[in-house]
């Protein structure tokens, strides 16, 4: 859930409520144009959450784009004592920048290791959280024994007259832009800064007060109760409208158009895990996929189906088997084909959108159930073991040569520039 803004706050209640919310106990922290991640440890081993997902990464998370495989390589080669020692029921929340050409916002720096602890989780055994732990000397204590970087806490105490004084009329904005910008040379990040610490002459990843920056955090303790806001540069212009894709949308409708008279008991799998037998069942339908239908695709532009062009948000190969496959996705606009592919029918949708009707979704539901019956196990979990009919049926398939090297041929393994040449 995103944190709610201090000015949204500023403007739904009245000034005697608001100013007693600025007499808590607060803690202000710099919060970091980046990507969110959660580690826990379990009886299964470590698991990683995007943002505040309630469900870990899967091996099909993790091949839809390579993002996170640094910081889950690292977490990973962590000394053992370091992992051992992580509570059972803590979930730790990292802010993580792999490199500064993946934020929105210009830094002069990536954090230790890549990874920024913000705070700490403590969740039942349903994974519900119970408390969030922000002491700044929890979290520095935990990311000395991670070895990542501690939250550049900018404040912790009682504003004073002054400070509260300043942040009403930011909020009020009778300080606009050109109160603190007419000499060039003072930056909202120095306001806002300066607000809380005048000493102050750089932020959490930047060397000095100029830049930029996402927004500060501001946790009150209001009677042992945490209630969290940021202030951020409202006359801030964000570039983040996007217009829907229409060649995403016409991928999708023809890729269901093709699987609607697809013969899915074709299909031999090997694998022995559901995440895996998924892979290896897309995999499988790619191929023939591309094979009847690749020349739709020459001088096709997918990069808009993607937020970024970083080679970290590329497909991730390491859990992909079919050497067909691989060829395949060597190509750029095909690699984003198959993360297409991968993505769109891994699971039921609910209600129609701006891309599928209510018919299509019904259409895309039916495809979904039958590439499920391919993969046997019910729950999405890798780590779940087959039931002994689904063992015995698996069996019997086991030994059947796989589909993708059956059908492979010159023009299946043909890369994209040659179908342009050709």
């Amino acid at each position: 859930m995103a944190i709610k803004t201090l000015k949204e706050i500023y403007g739904s209640i009245n000034r005697t409520d608001f100013d007693k919310l600025l007499k808590n106990r607060v803690i202000v922290t710099e919060k970091i144009s980046s990507v969110s991640l959660h580690v826990q440890r379990t009886d299964k081993g470590l698991e990683f959450f995007k943002s505040n997902g309630n469900k870990p990464m899967t091996i099909i998370d993790r091949t839809l784009s390579s993002l996170y495989e640094m910081s889950i390589a690292y977490i990973k080669g962590l000394d053992s004592n370091a992992i051992e020692g992580m509570p059972h029921d803590w979930k730790f929340g990292f802010e993580y920048l792999p490199t500064l050409e993946v934020s929105a916002i210009q830094y002069d720096n990536i954090p230790t290791n890549t990874l920024i602890l913000t705070h700490i989780q403590s969740v039942n055994e349903e994974g519900k959280v119970k408390k969030v732990l922000t002491d700044p000397n929890i979290l520095t204590k935990w990311s000395k024994i991670l070895g990542v970087q501690a939250p550049n806490i900018v404040f912790d105490g009682n504003l004073d007259f002054g400070q509260r004084s300043a942040i009403r009329e930011l909020l009020s904005e009778r300080l606009n832009r050109y109160a603190y910008e007419t000499d060039g040379k003072t930056s909202f990040t120095k306001v806002l800064y300066n607000i809380f610490d005048k000493n102050v002459h750089e932020t959490s990843l930047n060397n000095t007060l100029d830049k930029e920056i996402d927004s500060l955090v501001l946790s009150f303790n209001d009677n042992n109760k945490i209630k969290t806001y940021k202030i951020e540069d409202s006359f801030r212009e964000l570039n983040e409208t996007k217009s829907a894709n229409h060649i995403y949308q016409i991928t999708v409708l023809d890729l269901l158009e093709y699987l609607t008279t697809y013969d899915f008991s074709k299909i031999k799998l090997t694998e022995e895990t559901s995440n895996k037998r998924y892979i290896e069942a897309i995999s499988v339908i790619f191929n023939e996929y591309i094979s009847a239908n690749a020349t739709k695709y020459i001088g096709v532009d997918l990069k808009g189906a993607d937020f970024s062009n970083n080679e970290l948000f590329d497909i991730n190969k390491v859990f992909i088997n079919n050497e067909t496959t691989l060829k395949h996705i060597d190509n750029k606009m095909l690699s984003e084909l198959f993360k297409i592919t991968l993505g769109t029918f891994r699971k039921k949708k609910n209600k129609a959108d701006d891309i599928l009707s209510e018919d299509l979704v019904r259409v895309l539901n039916e495809i979904v159930g039958k590439i499920e019956e391919k993969i046997f196990v019910e729950s999405a979990d890798e780590n779940n073991t087959y039931n002994y009919n689904d063992f015995v049926l698996h069996n019997k398939v086991k030994g059947s040569k796989d589909l993708s090297e059956s059908v492979s041929n010159e023009d299946d393994t043909m890369t994209f520039n040659q179908f342009i040449k050709k």
